[in-house]
């Protein structure tokens, strides 16, 4: 009977697709027990992701630990003989921890292995299989190889010292071309050893054009017999391998890979799906004289999340009919501010303390209007239309203001503002995501009265532009007060809101303005030392450094966004 694959999940047809792909290739399912002996991963601690595992004690009294890698069970159990090559496949979850929410999380992971004799074709052979699964998964993607010989080779050459050699690699990892330099400075490296460090991060582009740029930097034997290798591989993928990217920079998991490497990426997934490369080292820990090449594909699950994922849509689903049902004021319009944990009534209302104690806010309907619109591109449902026209009248009847094009910030009950407050930063960032929702809803009538409106908000939120491209904060008319700080959030919707005038209604001068507030966001509130985006630029030019980088009220949320919203603006 053949398998009907429209009836699975996008995850799961690609899990069908790569599994008949590593068959026909001659590669047998690898079945792994869910626990190994701990005793496994302490000695082979250093191969491993993380050296944190999940421990038990079984019924023989055997300490054991839930499987945080597939690898290193194969390399144990597979023991080639001289000149065999064994091949397998596997798909299975592990254990690892999550850095992002401090617990363990299970991870679908699928991938191959090839172990023994492994040379030049087989190597070729692995990297074509790897673009083939990436191919599988039938989205764009991207593949980017690079050989551990290039790094290490010129690591040697320059002479570098070996309790340096971890605190540069983490800066290379980073991208962080200026904090490589300086510590390669500090571990006493002259000026030309610290720029050939920092030009690793230039080898970076399509597989031949920097091939040839790699052959002039080479200083040793070691980075040119590493480069004769990567040329080798791509006369042998030949067609297969057109569009595959080499990044000479590339420094994860030293410990374990030693020669070719290379990483997998999928559009719509921030980080990598896919990585392998040569591992011998540690295959030559079980079976002396082997070689191993294998690579596995990590991001399923966030594939699966970012192709259609029925239980994320469930979800999201359920919380648009919870915010209708306990939120939503169906007799005099819009959303209540805040309720208790049980969906009830709550006193004070107010987000932070810079929030005025109201029933109803501009913030709160900006901050509904964006996930319905998102919510409507892959679910088309009538009453989710209706509520999102709603939200978008609701911004141009009730919350704009027809006198000064500002947005009114708080509201009572019955929709009568009750303060003057102008927030030049909500104002530009209403601009393009009112826009966004009426794009997405297709209503000619409805852009024909938003379009105008979307411009006249942004005139208005202009008038907190400076000289030096930034916009200011926020005025206080009634008492002719203005914070002119220079906000993280607001020059990252400064950007966006300028680009989307320039995108929809071919205004030049807008696009200037976004250039020019790009510049400004570059010079003074990225954090070139320690990552990440002060939190404000302060009237009189300071960095303020005292409010946070990361905390309750800033994340990577507006900066984030406009950065993606951008890559795909422009692409």
């Amino acid at each position: 009977m053949e398998i009907e694959l429209n009836r699975f999940t996008p995850a799961e047809q690609a899990t069908f697709r790569l599994r008949a792909l590593y068959e026909q290739a001659g590669y047998r399912k690898y079945r792994a027990s869910r626990f190994e002996e701990y005793a496994l991963y302490q000695e082979y601690q250093r191969f491993l992701p993380d050296a944190q595992v999940i421990t038990f004690t079984d019924l023989d009294g055997k300490l054991r630990a839930i499987k945080p890698d597939v690898t290193l069970s194969i390399a144990k159990t597979a023991q080639p003989a001289a000149g065999e090559c064994k091949r397998f496949y596997y798909n299975e979850e592990v254990c690892r921890p999550s850095r992002e929410s401090h617990t363990f999380q299970t991870i679908h992971q699928m991938g191959l292995e090839s172990m023994g004799a492994v040379d030049a074709d087989e190597q070729a052979a692995v990297v074509r299989l790897a673009l083939q699964s990436l191919a599988a998964l039938d989205v764009p993607t991207v593949l980017e190889i690079s050989h551990m010989g290039y790094l290490t080779g010129l690591l040697d050459a320059l002479h570098v010292p070996a309790e340096a050699r971890a605190k540069l690699l983490d800066f290379l990892r980073a991208k962080n071309a200026h904090e490589l330099r300086t510590a390669a400075l500090a571990a006493g490296l002259d000026e030309s050893a610290a720029a050939a460090l920092t030009g690793l991060l230039d080898l970076h582009g399509p597989l031949g054009a920097t091939l040839t740029a790699a052959r002039a930097a080479c200083r040793c034997e070691t980075q040119r017999a590493a480069l004769e290798e990567l040329q080798a591989l791509q006369n042998a993928l030949g067609e297969a391998g057109r569009g595959t990217r080499l990044d000479l920079s590339m420094a994860d998991e030293m410990e374990y890979y030693n020669g070719l490497v290379f990483t997998g990426y999928v559009a719509g997934i921030p980080c990598a799906v896919l990585k392998g490369g040569r591992y011998d080292y540690l295959m030559q820990r079980f079976t002396p004289g082997a070689n191993a090449i294998g690579f596995a594909i990590y991001g399923l699950s966030e594939y699966h999340r970012a192709t259609g994922d029925a239980e994320a849509l469930e979800y999201a689903v359920r919380l648009f009919e919870d915010i209708e049902k306990h939120s939503f004021d169906s007799v005099k319009n819009g959303y209540c501010e805040a309720l208790t944990r049980e969906w009830g009534e709550i006193a004070d209302m107010r987000l932070s303390d810079k929030d005025e104690n109201e029933r109803k806010t501009m913030n709160t309907h900006l901050h509904i209007l964006e996930p319905y619109t998102n919510l409507y591109r892959v679910w088309k449902d009538d009453r989710l239309k209706k509520q999102l026209r709603n939200l978008i009248e609701l911004f141009t009847d009730r919350i704009l203001n027809p006198e000064t094009g500002h947005l009114e910030l708080f509201f009572d009950d019955n929709w009568r503002s009750k303060y003057r407050i102008v927030s030049y930063g909500h104002d530009i960032e209403a601009s393009w995501l009112i826009h966004e929702a009426a794009l997405i809803l297709a209503d000619k009538t409805l852009l024909e009265k938003v379009e105008p409106l979307v411009e006249f908000i942004a005139a208005a939120a202009g008038e907190g532009l400076t000289p030096d491209g930034a916009m200011i904060y926020e005025t206080f008319p009634d008492r002719q007060k203005t914070d002119t700080d220079r906000h993280w959030w607001v020059q990252a919707e400064n950007v966006v809101g300028h680009v989307n005038l320039y995108q929809h209604f071919e205004d030049e001068v807008a696009l200037r303005k976004a250039f020019h507030c790009w510049d400004f966001i570059k010079r003074h509130l990225v954090d070139k030392k320690n990552g990440e985006w002060h939190w404000s630029v302060r009237a009189d030019g300071t960095v303020n450094t005292e409010d946070d980088k990361a905390g309750f009220w800033k994340c990577p949320y507006h900066n984030g966004r406009m950065c993606m919203e951008i890559m795909e603006r422009f692409s």
